[in-house]
């Protein structure tokens, strides 16, 4: 089992059953070695090991860290480092390469992940050690509603790897490229076009439910 929504690790391709990704390459190789089928099952990140320890599942392989915590649960067997990152939105200029310029902001991390111990385990007692405000967590179900609130202005950042760099934009280049339309005029036109003026913005947006609001 998995939870089929953490690339390059494993996400669903386009059919939106096949599972795509280093670690179905993996599993699917290892399978072969060992004479078997592999079927994998994608769930909440938060049910792999327990999934596992419970005996529904023969095993779960879903970038999980190794931990003394959770060995005390289950058998990893270890195949790759593992290194985060901070990810932000490019307008953020407020943080930096220093830590430090983290503390007192709001991150996101996905239940059940251990970008919150890095949180509580090793940035938040380096803010406490210099006089700074604590890191505010906010857990939710998935990396896609991570992203989502980092989008929408509700978190300040996210732990992640390098590769959430490559999915993560979508919106943003979404935007961009109306940005030229409604630079350009052609938003406008097409908007003339078909008589919608009452519902144009007066910018385009992300999440502007959330974000700008209407007054």
């Amino acid at each position: 089992m998995t939870d089929a929504h953490y690339p390059p690790c494993e996400v669903f391709a386009e059919d939106n059953k096949t599972m795509i990704g280093f670690e179905p390459d993996l599993w699917n190789a290892m399978g072969k070695v060992l004479g078997v089928e592999i079927k994998p099952v994608s769930i909440d990140f938060a049910g792999l090991i327990p999934g596992v320890k419970s005996g529904r599942y023969d095993m779960a392989m879903e970038c999980i860290s190794d931990s003394a915590e959770r060995e005390q649960q289950v058998s990893f067997v270890n195949y790759a480092y593992a290194t985060n990152e901070v990810y932000t939105l490019a307008d953020n200029k407020s943080i930096t390469t220093d830590p430090l310029t983290l503390c007192g902001l709001k991150v996101g991390v996905q239940a059940g992940t251990d970008f919150e111990h890095a949180v509580t385990d090793i940035l938040n007692p380096n803010c406490s050690k210099n006089g700074k405000a604590a890191i505010a967590v906010t857990r939710l179900h998935s990396a896609d509603a991570v992203l989502l609130a980092l989008y929408a202005g509700r978190i300040d950042f996210v732990l992640n790897a390098a590769e959430i760099k490559k999915v993560a934009p979508r919106p943003q280049a979404l935007l961009g490229a109306l940005n030229v339309l409604w630079r350009n005029g052609e938003y406008e036109l097409i908007m003339h076009k078909w008589d919608l003026q009452p519902v144009m913005l007066e910018q385009p947006g992300i999440n502007l439910f959330s974000t700008r609001p209407m007054k």
